[in-house]
């Protein structure tokens, strides 16, 4: 009886620690949020005619473009893709590659220079790498190569030629071998070189998960699962900290487990991997979400809605993350909370139009007019073409809640 009665208040003492916790891990996350905000917006880049200037994906094509010859532009461009479509992992990442090769333009060795200034703006860039990996850590770094080759031909232009692709790949370092091998799409070669760097010097940081991201596209995703573990075994032997090794970090390492193993559709051991995530990081809010994404694979909307709810907490400035629980949200009739969260979503990213709509239909169906319209024109405004039915929608609904509302109104 002893046991019994302490065990209550022990169990009652953790459940306030893991509030607490939360608590202060929330609070940590708006405020890095409100810093976010103060961020100044570049300007649009021009795209060619007949382009839609609504569109992620034509802003994301004309960095693509553009990423070598005028890298600072494409930057823009990646940036508006991403405030467009927030989602998507692909304008972070591409806006990563282009400010690094703008600033190898101006000044090539920028990017090595350990003084504060250069220190702090690299940290800025690399958040941005993070920041596609949290959407996807799958994806296929393919332009950590342009970067280097970039690099390596500065060198030749000022050596007066001295360097050449061909003595590129004579470099005796395998690690350097199996990167550019990874981003020419040779990823045999890649995995061999990155086992011979790894034979070489076994506890250096990146190259296990390296070479996991090379097993990928050839989907042997074992073999990446089990690299990844070796990086977490390698990570867990260090006490160093770098906002780089974020790429690298012991829930990002689990994250990439989990999404190997959903890939697979190996359902308990992605749970695992991503609950052990949150074990690792308890603010690491893509975790919820990719728990949430296998919780509605089941049918089961209880868990999805619980896991997308700590994720909106945790995310306050994620447009896309407020949008897909608001929808979930609408799916159980809950009109008043997702109203509220397309409000937020709103509020994060104004250029984002999925919001909009829904916002609209909740505000019609309760009389809110007024509302109803503002939302709706807001909607067709910023909508990309790809929406065509959804626009052609909205403007029915316009028209029709105009003729309910007095034109003083």
């Amino acid at each position: 009886m002893h046991h019994i009665s302490m065990a209550v208040p022990l169990r009652r003492a953790r459940v306030r620690g893991v509030a607490l916790a939360f608590a202060m891990v929330l609070a940590a996350a708006r405020a890095l949020s409100a810093q976010d905000a103060q961020v100044k917006e570049p300007k649009r880049p021009k795209l060619d005619a007949g382009r839609d200037t609504n569109s992620a994906g034509a802003y994301y094509q004309w960095g693509m473009q553009h990423l070598t010859d005028r890298p600072e532009k494409a930057a823009d461009a990646f940036y508006w893709a991403a405030r467009l479509e927030p989602a998507g992992p692909e304008p972070w990442y591409g806006r990563w590659a282009a400010l690094l090769l703008g600033r190898q333009h101006r000044d090539m060795f920028a990017l090595v220079s350990d003084n504060a200034r250069n220190r702090k703006e690299n940290a800025k860039i690399d958040s941005l790498r993070y920041e596609a990996l949290i959407r996807e850590p799958l994806i296929y770094t393919k332009l950590d190569a342009v970067l280097a080759r970039d690099y390596f031909q500065a060198i030749s232009q000022a050596t007066e030629g001295e360097f050449s692709e061909v003595d590129l790949a004579m470099i005796p370092d395998p690690g350097l071998k199996g990167w550019l091998a990874y981003g020419s799409g040779r990823f045999d070669e890649s995995v061999k070189q990155y086992a011979i760097a790894i034979k070489g010097n076994p506890k250096e940081h990146g190259l296990h998960a390296s070479r996991a991201r090379a097993f990928i596209p050839m989907l042997q995703y074992d073999s990446a699962a089990a690299e990844f573990e070796a990086e977490r075994t390698v990570e867990q032997q260090s006490e160093e900290s770098t906002l780089v090794r974020l790429y690298n970090s012991k829930e990002m390492l689990a994250y990439s487990i989990g999404r190997v193993r959903e890939t697979q559709d190996k359902r308990a051991a992605a749970r695992d991997a991503y609950g052990q995530a949150l074990v690792e990081n308890l603010a690491f809010y893509p975790a919820h979400i990719a728990l949430a994404r296998m919780a509605l694979a089941t049918g089961d909307t209880s868990a999805a809605m619980k896991e997308y709810e700590l994720a909106a907490q945790l995310a306050p400035k994620r447009a896309d993350i407020l949008y897909f629980y608001g929808v979930l949200l609408m799916t159980r009739q809950s009109f008043d909370a997702a109203a509220e969260q397309f409000r937020l979503a709103v509020d994060a990213d104004p250029y984002f139009a999925k919001p909009y709509l829904p916002l609209a239909y909740v505000r019609e169906g309760q009389g809110k007019d007024s509302l109803a319209i503002a939302y709706y024109t807001q909607f067709i405004a910023l909508a990309p073409s790809a929406l065509a039915k959804q626009i052609d929608d909205a403007r029915q609904r316009l028209k029709n809640v105009k003729q309910l509302v007095p034109e003083n109104h």
